[in-house]
């Protein structure tokens, strides 16, 4: 949102650095006193393999219709800056990933294999890729702009139709065979929300007040605005097959389009139609009311299906997309909040026989709400991590099957209900959250000021306490001896408390900025910490005191994490003048002699360095698929394995 790029914006400014702050953060910085220079090849990238994984999430805030049946049985949609297909029973994903900023349109080819993708960068991009090998086809670029909308294949899948976030909302047609563009067009200044071609040569544009008829006629285009006379002009969706024009509007009315006129309509839903799809002679819709309907194409009801029902286990069950695979007896549903169903269907006994979780996220807030996913923690045992977000969960995720374990609400009265983010109260938008020994207890900040332990076999609540009000929380960490928390905050402030008593130890105060990251000595005596004024700082975590001259007093202290953007083992990254980093750890073993350093950008980078990295332009090793800035990576415990945060795009990787 805009609201979202200025506060991205003023923060990147204050945390933005000059050569004179660089050089006195070098120069009081201290080396250990036994140091022994590095080999040359030091500087170098390090000598292991960085690929993608797995992408946890579905990108479904502002996008409709974008999961797919393939013709091999597996599912296309996409996240972030990657397009994902994902075998369903194995959850193995192949990944395409040229695409810089985030992917906003997909349409899907009639052959089953080929897809095309759309960003919502400034020059936006168009990508046709082949699903199997995830390779790339064709690429459009140049004449649409701030973001592809929506995207369209005609019936015989040799005409693309997409349409842009510009002023006025371009409208392109491209010869995908011959990778030119036949014609194009401006649409209007109302809001255009989708295209759907309802011949070769004849295609539809929809959105609010707006319905025009296009027609394709040796290059150029002619065009017809749709008659509404009193009827309902707010159209969200649209789905078309040889002149069978549907569109569901915002009171969850279903019309019948002939060319530019409606000849027929039906009351579908109670809340407005997000998606339609037309297939095997039936039609689909989804709607805000949580509601999937199966209907034959006189509009008479076959089956309904309601995704608040409590087999489903969604937090926000608007629907958003649907897809019927080619036999017609398994349906993919997504809904608003990040998650893939496939339901076993047998509309004629109006029957879900099965119900599986394909892909489960974090909830994308609906446009315009400013909210953020920060919170990443490892469990001191097993293959697991935990997440939260200001969508009010806690979520435990096992690595390596892949698959979301539990969830945890932190807040009464959201599930099952569409989520209206910019109501969410500040003492359920978690932020930070740490593992508590033996992966049994969670510990979790909040943006209201508010710290609460949670039992995570039974979700019970064993502590809550507001410590500073309206003070967000922005670290938390549990000490090595696992008897103290450290807990820093917006206002500047650091506590140390007893855990999991929670009796206040000490207040930390001499920062003067935000607590960004920081981290314990092994022994559990001494702290050290970043903030936004651009210190790091030493404490004696026992009485408070602040050590004036802590980096030469501590340049021999072996600390058991490092997650600090600034210090003597990082000179690497305060060097990078044009970037702000917001994250990095080091790893817990060494790769041939050396550690390794992982850390996340502004600009939604993974860089992997040699730890300790000292030199300015120190080579690194890169991961790409984040849309947004990246606000937490943490190495797995076996260090096998890194997961990252999109704060914005509500996934990690």
């Amino acid at each position: 949102s805009d609201v979202y790029k200025r506060q991205a914006e003023e923060e990147r400014k204050a945390r933005c650095m000059d050569m004179m702050t660089i050089n006195e953060i070098i120069h009081g910085i201290k080396e250990p006193t036994n140091f022994v220079k590095p080999p040359v090849n030091y500087a170098q990238a390090p000598k292991v393999k960085l690929k993608l994984r797995h992408v946890y999430g579905y990108r479904s805030r502002d996008c409709k219709n974008n999961i797919q049946y393939l013709k091999d049985g597996s599912i296309v949609y996409h996240a972030a800056t990657v397009g994902i297909v994902l075998d369903k029973q194995l959850k193995v994903g192949k990944f395409f990933s040229q695409h810089r900023m985030a992917i906003l349109a997909i349409a899907f080819h009639p052959d089953g294999i080929k897809v095309a993708t759309g960003d919502c960068a400034e020059k936006s991009v168009i990508y046709i890729w082949d699903t199997t090998t995830c390779s790339q086809i064709q690429k459009f670029q140049g004449l649409l702009e701030k973001g592809i909308k929506d995207l369209a294949y005609s019936s015989s899948g040799d005409y693309l139709a997409a349409i842009d976030m510009s002023d006025y909302h371009m409208l392109a047609i491209y010869d995908v065979n011959n990778a030119v563009l036949l014609a194009s067009s401006k649409i209007d200044v109302s809001l255009v929300l989708q295209v759907a071609f309802c011949s070769e040569n004849d295609l539809v544009t929809i959105g609010k007040g707006h319905f025009m008829y296009w027609q394709m006629n040796n290059k150029s285009l002619t065009s017809h605005k749709g008659q509404f006379e009193n009827k309902n002009n707010c159209l969200g969706c649209i789905a078309a097959e040889k002149n069978f024009i549907l569109t569901g509007n915002a009171l969850g009315e279903l019309y019948l389009w002939d060319d530019h006129k409606i000849v027929s309509e039906k009351q579908i839903h109670t809340k407005p139609i997000d998606c339609i799809t037309i297939a095997q002679q039936i039609i689909l819709t989804g709607g805000r009311d949580a509601k999937v309907n199966i209907l034959d194409k006189h509009f008479s009801v076959l089956m309904s299906i309601d995704m608040n029902d409590k087999v489903y286990d969604s937090i926000a069950p608007s629907v958003r997309a649907l897809s019927l695979d080619r036999m017609g007896k398994n349906l993919l549903v997504g809904t608003l909040g990040s998650e893939i169903y496939e339901l076993n269907i047998d509309p004629s006994s109006k029957t879900v026989h099965k119900v599986s979780a394909v892909v489960k996220g974090h909830s994308s807030p609906q446009k315009g709400a400013n909210t953020e996913m920060r919170g990443l923690a490892i469990f001191p045992c097993g293959n697991k991590c935990a997440t939260v977000s200001e969508d009010a969960t806690l979520r435990v995720w096992n690595l390596a099957t892949r698959k979301q374990e539990k969830m945890i609400l932190l807040v009464d009265n959201v599930k099952g209900k569409e989520i209206a983010m910019n109501d969410m109260p500040n003492s359920a938008r978690a932020q930070v959250v740490d593992i508590g020994p033996k992966g049994e207890l969670a510990i979790i900040g909040f943006k209201s000021g508010s710290v609460r332990i949670i039992e995570l076999a039974t979700g019970s609540v064993k502590y809550s306490k507001v410590h500073f009000d309206s003070a967000s929380v922005t670290v938390i960490r549990i000490s090595p001896d696992e008897n103290r928390v450290a807990i820093g905050y917006a206002n500047n402030l650091i506590q140390v408390l007893d855990f999991p008593a929670m009796d206040s130890i000490k207040l930390l105060a001499g920062h003067k900025g935000s607590i960004i990251q920081l981290d314990w000595s092994e022994d559990s005596q001494v702290l050290h910490s970043n903030a936004t004024d651009n210190q790091l700082l030493f404490w004696n975590a026992n009485t408070g005191k602040l050590y004036p001259n802590g980096s030469a007093e501590f340049c021999d202290e072996k600390w058991a994490t490092w997650t600090c953007i600034y210090g003597w083992p990082v000179q690497s990254l305060v060097y990078e003048i044009s970037t702000n980093f917001l994250a990095c750890m080091r790893s817990h073993g060494c790769f041939d002699r050396y550690q390794l350093l992982a850390s996340g950008d502004e600009n939604g980078l993974l860089r992997i360095y040699r730890y300790p990295c000292l030199k300015k332009g120190a080579e690194y090793l890169s991961g790409k698929g984040h849309s947004s800035p990246i606000s937490a990576v943490k190495f797995t415990q076996d260090d096998k394995a890194i997961v990252s945060l999109g704060p914005v795009s509500y996934t990690h990787l």
